[in-house]
């Protein structure tokens, strides 16, 4: 599902985040290149990962890293660990950049506490949002995505009827790469593009799901 944000402060947030991409090579005088070197920006921001049993922590919440803003640490759960799920690194480095946009965007709202304030559900909502807008346009950048976009697709958006006489192709092959089953017409649509964007997706190092959101924000991907 793409983020319902409205598009004046989706675009501030890709400006935010692309000006964190931008500068992180500038700082190297390095060439900007994809995939994004995540452990750079942390780096610079000071933050660290620390591998945990999120359960233990958490055990009421459903999360796969939290934030800790005060010790400048991302608790991220052992599961994503490289040496123990190598096959999840593209969901692994969209979890970091998730929150490193946490720490850009919303740190000043946890102040020292150790946890969001449940009193506001709406807000927090939000935060999720601007988080994954944040971690997508980081990884995958406004221009350099267009142009790459151009270089294998062309300088038309992809629409769902340039896909169709390749659907069952698409779809088949995402279900064997992933080993899921979609459930429903929107689930199937999503796979057919994601199988559409998979090797984009691998030059970017992100998930397919993560391209096929970004594609559509950009209006680069039109059901």
């Amino acid at each position: 599902m793409t983020q319902t944000l409205a598009q004046p402060h989706a675009k501030q947030i890709d400006h935010a985040a692309e000006k964190f991409f931008k500068e992180t090579f500038t700082r190297r005088l390095a060439t900007p290149v994809v995939p994004f070197p995540l452990e750079w920006l942390m780096s610079d921001l000071r933050l660290r990962a620390a591998w945990v049993d999120m359960r233990s922590i958490l055990p009421t919440v459903e999360s796969l890293a939290f934030l800790c803003v005060p010790y400048r640490k991302i608790l991220v759960d052992e599961s994503l660990h490289p040496n123990e799920s190598p096959q999840l690194h593209s969901r692994l480095r969209f979890t970091l950049a998730h929150e490193i946009g946490h720490w850009c965007l919303h740190r000043n709202e946890l102040g020292v506490a150790m946890h969001w304030s449940c009193r506001d559900p709406a807000r927090e909502i939000v935060r999720e949002h601007e988080a994954n807008r944040f971690a997508g346009a980081l990884m995958i950048p406004t221009d350099l995505l267009r142009s790459a976009w151009r270089q294998r697709f062309g300088s038309r958006p992809l629409q769902r009827e340039d896909l169709l006489p390749d659907r069952v192709q698409l779809i088949r092959e995402e279900v064997i790469r992933r080993q899921y089953q979609p459930k429903g017409e929107d689930a199937t649509e999503n796979l057919m593009f994601e199988g559409a964007v998979s090797a984009l997706a691998s030059e970017f190092g992100v998930s397919p799901q993560t391209m096929r959101i970004r594609g559509e924000e950009l209006g680069l991907l039109v059901r």
